[in-house]
């Protein structure tokens, strides 16, 4: 008796093994929260040295802005000159531009321009604190635009880590209030910025998914913004006239330490877009509480920022809420990768007798060639990636066992509103005949066009599965 083959399992090439790819991704969110830590930390004490009035007291911190946006948007362009990957897929629209780059850029310009110009009038140490109420803004513009779903964990964790920052900032004895209303402000800005930066990222029919297209398409109106605001707010006459740019030597040390200020925001906005994509935009803003903690440290250390006991106490309550916010992160990561773990592997076979494969989530695989599927081959049920009201059917040979439905690679990002679709299977008898036993949902006739595709991390479409008959249906 001739033993039947063994049926093909489709295991396009795409992660590692769940549990690896726990670790690699814990690894890579933490390398980049350590090097945003580094670079966001370095620009704080960097501005504050110099725009601070008892340090280098350099008072065009709207025109430094600026510049730094300009560099930002020089050093993008030259990346995606280099880098073809990280070029936007296609252009903005008008109408994309100017309803969602231009406020992003607008906000992101308020937000920087108040931040540099509160930095004259008071401490480093309480503009941190300040700048950490940015948390309750994040979280009302993530809410008002279906970005986080509000729990009461969530809350709760937040309201704990926001207590432990109004403690610190209680016992505050250099109390400006024209630098705490600009501080105010520029957090109410970072809270909106940074929701609309998640919705550009997200957002893949605007066509700047990448946070270098991002950064080159908001860099320009940011300068422009803070460009206009110094104009009207600072002397430039004064800046022209003085020794710092009259003077060569002075001159060439000046414009090296503003390169290296626009360097860094570069750094530091480079690793804030690319955890805004691993995450989310309240990840962010969580993680960022335990580096303004650090920026106080060395605030205290550079510039003699007094910390009073009820300063440490606040900082006690921030650190217990970062802990338990991280620890609820770890264990919702693990049970995810657990039910990767447990992924299972159906049949296709006849339409008849063969179970359908249930909606739910699918391993994100990026295929590198195309790939048969044939009746009896196995394909992934369950996996790691949620697709929204689609499932797979059977394929069913019909009459003709040569029949395939084939992997092939696409050159196109489907439209967000129609990115996933529910597929009915047309058997024999219902009037309609469909490619090897598939028929999309709204359509009556035979179609080599996708009926299924596979979606990566950025939202991509790697591969879909079209249908493919040998003779007319």
């Amino acid at each position: 008796m001739t033993k039947s083959p063994e049926p093909n399992v489709l295991r396009a090439e795409g992660p590692d093994p769940p549990s690896r790819s726990f670790r690699v991704n814990l690894l890579i969110n933490g390398s980049l929260i350590l090097l945003w830590y580094c670079f966001s930390t370095g620009l704080s004490l960097y501005n504050k040295w110099l725009f601070g009035k008892s340090t280098m007291n350099f008072s065009f911190p709207l025109f430094t802005s600026g510049l730094h946006m300009a560099i930002q948007f020089l050093l993008a362009g030259a990346i995606m000159l280099c880098l073809p990957g990280q070029r936007p897929r296609r252009l903005p629209r008008w109408r994309d531009y100017l309803s969602k780059v231009l406020p992003c850029a607008v906000a992101t310009g308020l937000d920087i321009g108040l931040s540099n110009l509160s930095l004259r009038t008071i401490t480093l140490s309480f503009y941190t604190m300040c700048k950490s109420s940015s948390l309750a803004f994040v979280l009302l513009f993530a809410f008002a635009f279906g970005l986080e779903t509000p729990r009461l964990s969530l809350v709760g964790i937040i309201a704990m880590i926001s207590v432990g920052v109004f403690l610190m900032a209680a016992s505050e004895v250099d109390f400006v209030l024209a630098g705490f209303v600009q501080v105010m402000l520029a957090a109410a800005m970072s809270g909106l910025r940074w929701s609309l930066t998640q919705i550009l990222l997200q957002d893949h029919s605007i066509g700047i998914s990448t946070p270098i297209a991002s950064m080159f398409f908001l860099s320009p109106l940011m300068s422009l913004c803070l460009f206009a605001a110094s104009m009207v707010t600072e002397d430039l006459n004064a800046l022209a006239d003085s020794t710092v740019f009259t003077s060569g030597s002075l001159a060439t040390v000046m414009a090296l330490i503003l390169v290296l200020g626009g360097v860094l925001a570069t750094l530091m906005v480079t690793a804030e877009y690319q955890l805004i994509a691993r995450t989310s935009v309240v990840t962010l803003s969580v993680a960022g509480i335990f580096k303004e903690v650090v920026t106080i440290a060395l605030s205290s250390i550079t510039f003699k920022d007094r910390l009073t006991p009820l300063n440490l106490f606040g900082l006690a309550v921030t650190l217990l809420g970062i802990g338990i916010y991280k620890w609820m992160k770890l264990r919702t990561m693990h049970e995810d990768s657990l039910r990767a773990d447990g992924a299972d592997y159906k049949p296709v076979g006849d339409a008849a007798d063969a179970q359908p494969l249930s909606p739910g989530r699918y391993l994100p695989h990026r295929l590198s060639s195309a790939t048969s599927l044939h009746t009896g081959d196995l394909l992934p049920s369950v996996g790691t990636r949620r697709i929204h009201q689609a499932g797979w059917l059977p394929i069913t040979d019909d009459d003709d066992p040569v029949d395939t439905t084939e992997l092939q690679p696409l050159d196109r990002t489907p439209a967000p509103t129609s990115r996933f679709r529910s597929f009915v299977s047309s058997r024999s008898g219902r009037g309609t005949r469909a490619l090897n036993g598939f028929v999309p949902l709204d359509t009556n006739l035979p179609t080599t066009e996708p009926i299924f595709e596979f979606i990566d991390d950025d939202g991509v479409t790697e591969a879909s599965l079209t249908g493919r008959h040998s003779r007319p249906a």
